[in-house]
């Protein structure tokens, strides 16, 4: 073993390979964690004190003599961590100093340890220069270094450049398109990238997710994506707590996997499980704030019909089971045609207390995203509060009106509120029409919604 310091070498030593440690999952896992922690030592940035006064000294010495002779040998390895320093600054990056870039190159080529390139790739990985220039001349240091260092600590990333060309104009698209088809664990593709430690949540990996949002999306139009291979993509999307990696993601997210939809519909698996994502990861628009930025127009269009549909097909359910037949099978059919024509806008369920309870104990997929009605009257009602061609309209259960409140009329309920009192939801709430359901309420009901909306039932 040639190149690097007494102390490379002793840390680099290992047993030789043998085949069957490597096929043993918790072997694998633990040779893997090995690998990870001596590829990852040098890699921790000074803290921001320390990157403060590191900067200070080293752009003065730099200043008034354009060499580095005068800097400590400590200062002299840490000088990648301020390379891009401060980040939001970049007209004061040291790397953008073409003079002190050729100065500095000619210095770490004469480096035998593994330290100061250590710092330097993730440093590089950690912020990921925009600037074109900057980020071509970084690179390209790295893979000249690479390509002559002979220690032993660097090897994992001279193969990893070799395999995915990490440090090429387009290393992260490479990078996202092999983790496409990779099949194993995603900590096990970060491992074998290198995008563990600082570089797991640096810029670099931001950008690899981006396009790897993009080959989704694309696969996804051409439908060509099972929900299988999708659940196995969004996890890599995850950090190890199940959270985002990046939360500034969420508009590309929400993109990537509903615009493909916004005038088709997926199989259902595959639709259960990307709303689900959604809702837990970029959020559920009906509760709480989502910003039009998290969930712009057409993803929010496409998102709110699934969650129609989910809402009436869980009230449908919920009806089943707490609802005589006489009363709602007939709704239920009348309910529906119009939910399949795309005529509902808008759903909300608000729940009493015994139906709410009776759904905690159910498989509804939103468990708990329900409004609240108050007490007094059946606890075991429901309503379905609906919008329908500008029409807010409330459905009560068992034996109760239906209910309908123009756009202009000031007393209508709002959607999606978390408590209601019954009688805001009543007739007696200034509502414009109600009807019973006896006789041909079907026919006289379509026929109300028309005149007011123009919106066919077809059904009837």
């Amino acid at each position: 073993m040639k190149g690097g310091s007494l102390r490379e070498r002793a840390t680099a030593w290992a047993l030789p390979p043998v085949g069957w440690l490597e096929r043993e999952p918790e072997m694998s896992r633990a040779l893997r964690e090995v690998r990870r922690k001596l590829g990852e030592r040098g890699a921790d940035p000074p803290a921001a004190l320390e990157l403060k006064e590191l900067y200070g000294r080293i752009t003065s010495s730099w200043d008034d003599t354009r060499e580095l002779e005068g800097l400590s040998r400590k200062d002299l390895r840490r000088i990648p961590w301020i390379l891009f320093y401060p980040v939001s600054d970049p007209e004061k990056w040291l790397g953008r100093r073409r003079r002190f870039l050729k100065v500095y190159r000619r210095w770490l080529r004469r480096q035998q340890g593994s330290l100061p390139m250590k710092a330097l790739i993730f440093s590089y990985l950690q912020v990921y220069p925009q600037d074109r220039r900057v980020r071509r001349e970084a690179a390209e240091l790295i893979r000249i270094c690479l390509e002559r260092s002979t220690s032993p600590l660097l090897s994992a990333w001279q193969g990893r450049e070799r395999q995915f060309r990490v440090f090429a104009g387009d290393g992260t698209t490479r990078i996202a398109k092999a983790w496409l088809d990779y099949e194993g664990e995603p900590a096990a593709f970060r491992d074998e990238v290198g995008l563990t430690g600082v570089a797991a949540v640096g810029a670099f990996s931001r950008e690899v997710l981006r396009t790897l949002l993009a080959e989704i999306r694309g696969r996804l139009e051409q439908e060509s994506a099972s929900s299988d291979w999708l659940e196995s993509k969004l996890a890599l999307l995850l950090d190890a707590g199940g959270g985002l990696l990046f939360v500034d993601l969420r508009a590309p997210i929400a993109e990537s996997l509903l615009e493909p939809f916004a005038v088709r519909t997926p199989d259902p698996t595959l639709k259960t499980l990307i709303r689900t994502f959604i809702l837990r990861h970029v959020g559920d628009p009906r509760v709480g704030r989502v910003s039009s930025g998290d969930l712009p127009p057409t993803p929010r269009r496409v998102l709110m019909r699934w969650l129609v549909d989910v809402t009436l097909e869980e009230f449908f359910k919920l009806l089943d089971r707490t609802a005589k037949d006489e009363h709602w099978k007939a709704r239920k059919k009348f309910w529906r045609a119009y939910l399949d024509s795309g005529a509902i806008s808008d759903a909300w369920l608000v729940l009493g207390r015994e139906a709410r309870r009776l759904a905690q104990r159910s498989d509804l997929e939103n468990s708990g995203v329900w409004g609240d009605l108050g007490r007094g009257g059946d606890p075991s009602q429901s309503v379905l509060l609906m919008s329908l061609g500008g029409v807010t309209v409330a459905e009560w259960s068992h034996n109760g009106r239906v209910c309908f409140w123009l756009s202009d009329n000031a007393k209508a309920p709002r959607l999606y509120e978390l408590k209601y009192r019954r009688r805001a939801l009543q007739k007696s709430n200034g509502a414009d029409e109600s009807y019973v359901h006896s006789g041909s309420w079907q026919r006289r009901v379509s026929a109300w919604v028309r005149r007011q909306t123009g919106v066919r039932h077809g059904r009837v």
